[in-house]
């Protein structure tokens, strides 16, 4: 029975038996630099989409909880709705700590809701130039442009400061009250440190997250709090030039938030792959089908396929989960008996998701065939692959894609011509291998496009990521 996708599991008595991507040397490093630090700070932990950001915070969250750190987790994109940032942070913060120290936390709640009141949100974002759209600003302050206008716009952000400086009491006793209360939890439980996650900013509308980096930086930054922020700074970059313009120097504006950043490198593709093979139990399947003729070597070129098709790719930890998720559905519902070309699949797969045009002209357009083969060995000789997979993938598209008639007319050009490398791709292999391939399709039904297509169409509607 094939399983379905669950969240790693993470045993407080040993986190790292589940971590496959080898985050554990990672996690122990960063968490001496949050032990030895005097002040608290901001550590963005950045990382493209989908390569496995939530889980690596989840690993580290438990594991500073288990030597002596309190700490909170914090869903930005699932507070997006909130039109205040600071009242999101507040909430999380006395949703975990109110049973201990209500009386404090009544403190930090009154003087955050005098912070709102009083439009310090509002201050903040005309201090970093949030009042205007950056590009607007830029106009404005061109040589040609009206004097009055540019004056009115210098005159608004003075007047923004000077509301700034007549609340900076209530500014001050927010963060007093803020340390007094951390410190007294903290102590409490024994613990040196809260530590802050704030997890998927880079999903959250652009206006709520440039006022959540706002809040964090100017109303958080006390000695007892680390805020470690994960987030893909090229989608947040691109989506807060959304309000500021193309032209805004986004690294330079990110780093008046963050103190430091941690580049999450993407772990071994291979390693991975290896993982969900466990993960999603297809060890079971491909054991109980070795007994029918031409199954006993699906499990090894499964494996090696995807792999293959994820270094060529370079695809995501998230893309690659995408991978076994359909192919998982798919094997439930394929019987032991019958034909499956896991292979041909996987390639179809990665072909919707990175070459969807392709993947489409495939159904109709047998020359499209050549132009996917050019474009799999150019990325193949820049990556230097396994060229006997790229002569696999070759045949399965050559004869998957083509009808009965088609191929076998296909298969005797490709013998007469062979000799002579015909395109430059072709090898006396290749007629081989097709000819293999040949006498395992049903033309028309299992292993041709059609039939895979029609499979993974039907799969894009099923979702087990809330399962």
């Amino acid at each position: 029975m094939l399983k379905r996708p669950k969240p790693i599991e993470i045993n407080p008595d040993d986190i790292f038996a589940n971590d496959m991507l080898g985050r554990e040397q990672i996690i122990i490093n960063l968490t001496e630099i949050i032990k030895n630090a005097e002040e608290g700070f901001v550590l963005c932990v950045n990382a493209p989409w989908g390569n496995g950001k939530t889980t690596f915070i989840n690993l580290w969250k438990v594991f500073l909880e288990g030597n002596s750190f309190k700490t909170i987790y914090f869903n930005a994109w699932e507070n997006d709705y909130s039109k205040e940032p600071l009242l999101s942070i507040l909430n999380a913060i006395g949703t975990e700590f109110e049973e201990k120290s209500t009386g404090t936390l009544a403190k930090v709640k009154k003087a955050g809701f005098k912070l709102l009141k009083a439009g310090i949100p509002i201050a903040v974002r005309a201090a970093t130039m949030g009042i205007i759209n950056y590009k607007e600003l830029k106009d404005v302050m061109s040589d040609d442009t009206d004097t009055a206008v540019a004056e009115l716009v210098a005159k608004a952000v003075e007047n923004k400061m000077n509301e700034l400086a007549a609340d900076k009491g209530i500014h001050e006793q927010f963060r007093a009250v803020l340390t007094e209360y951390t410190a007294e939890t903290i102590n409490e439980g024994g613990q040196s440190k809260l530590v802050f996650f704030i997890d998927e900013l880079d999903r959250c509308r652009p206006t709520y997250a440039v006022e959540l980096l706002e809040v964090v930086k100017h109303f958080f930054s006390i000695d007892n709090i680390v805020f470690i922020l994960a987030v893909d700074k090229k989608q947040l970059g691109d989506s807060i030039k959304t309000m500021y313009g193309t032209d805004m120097d986004i690294e330079g504006y990110l780093k008046r938030f963050f103190d430091i950043s941690f580049n999450l490198q993407l772990p071994s593709r291979g390693k991975y792959i290896k993982y969900l093979y466990q993960k999603y139990n297809f060890e079971e399947f491909f054991e109980s089908r070795k007994g029918y003729e031409g199954r006993q070597y699906e499990k090894n070129e499964i494996i090696d396929t995807i792999i293959f098709l994820a270094e060529l790719w370079e695809l995501s930890l998230r893309e690659i989960d995408h991978i076994f998720t359909t192919l998982s559905t798919a094997f439930l519902m394929t019987e032991q008996n019958k034909k499956l070309f896991p292979q041909f699949f996987a390639l179809l797969i990665v072909l919707k998701q990175r070459a969807p045009s392709f993947y489409y002209r495939l159904s109709t357009d047998i020359s499209c065939i050549d132009e996917v083969v050019l474009m799999l060995k150019n990325a193949a000789t820049k990556k230097k692959v396994d060229s006997h997979l790229l002569l696999l993938l070759e045949a399965y598209l050559n004869v998957g894609c083509r009808d009965e008639e088609s191929c076998y007319t296909w298969l005797e050009n490709l013998k007469k011509n062979e000799s002579s490398e015909q395109s430059g791709f072709t090898t006396p292999n290749l007629s081989k291998v097709a000819s293999m391939l040949m006498n395992r399709f049903d033309y028309g039904a299992i292993g041709s496009y059609q039939f895979i297509s029609n499979k993974i169409e039907f799969l894009e509607n099923i979702d087990w990521s809330k399962s």
